[in-house]
């Protein structure tokens, strides 16, 4: 609305792109504890082995949410849909590797399913293929996609204290072991 909303957004990017700007937004795949959608949807979040909600990054008002549940496909096409509304070039993914990549998911399998080898137990898995796959229909969309995050792979888009490397946070520095001190600011690779 700050922009005049969907008409406004559109202007905008168009305005940037005769100044040879590529206008990008903003994109997460985690939810407050009140969004519309988990309102409408229930919570399709990321659990922890005692099937509790994993909180991540220390948020404890937003959910992880499963991207193999039904959010990963509606968060793509929601993306998709966004970027043709309103013309931006791509987005920034805010968390790409806490909220995304990394997450280990446990669930409850349908203990209704006799050919189940879970056998009602807590049956972890990870996330990281349907991530892949929606970055890679993003990218099919002609979207270029910036990442918010230490990730597995390419420069991160923000800073980590070099201080992360101090004794006693040696599970914060295993994350960020390639990254100690790094800067903020773009260099050539």
């Amino acid at each position: 609305k700050a922009v005049g909303g969907v008409a406004g957004y559109r202007r905008l990017a168009r305005e940037a792109a005769q100044q040879g700007v590529a206008l990008i937004s903003w994109v997460g795949s985690h939810q407050s504890q009140h969004s519309p959608y988990l309102l409408e949807h229930g919570v399709q979040a990321v659990k922890g082995p005692d099937g509790r909600h994993m909180y991540g990054s220390g948020y404890d008002a937003i959910y992880g949410m499963d991207l193999s549940s039904d959010f990963g496909p509606m968060f793509r096409e929601a993306i998709l849909r966004a970027a043709r509304a309103t013309g931006v070039s791509g987005f920034l993914y805010d968390s790409f590797y806490n909220f995304g990549w990394m997450p280990v998911n446990y669930h409850t399998p349908d203990v209704r399913n006799p050919h189940s080898p879970h056998h009602g137990r807590l049956q972890a898995h990870t996330q990281w293929r349907q991530l892949a796959e929606i970055m890679a229909a993003l990218q099919k969309g002609g979207l270029h996609m910036l990442i918010e995050s230490l990730g597995p792979w390419g420069q991160p888009q923000h800073g980590v204290r070099g201080a992360y490397n101090r004794p006693g946070s040696e599970p914060l520095a295993y994350q960020c072991a390639v990254s100690m001190g790094y800067s903020v600011i773009p260099v050539p690779g």
